[in-house]
């Protein structure tokens, strides 16, 4: 992808977002989204596929 596309889109998302996010919003996104739970269910997601790419796919470890 040429450099101009990508500065472009980066451009576009930048200004949805300063016209659409407003400092509450971002304070209501983020305490919707990094509850402790959802941290929790993530850490276990994480560890699970260091473990399983670890293994090679093949649930028993490579050596």
């Amino acid at each position: 992808m040429p450099y101009s596309e990508v500065k472009a889109i980066a451009k576009s998302i930048a200004t949805w977002t300063w016209k659409k996010i407003t400092p509450q919003g971002l304070r209501e996104l983020i305490e919707r989204t990094h509850s402790p739970e959802k941290q929790r269910e993530r850490g276990k997601l994480a560890t699970n596929q260091a473990e399983f790419a670890n293994t090679g796919g093949k649930g028993q470890r490579r050596i």
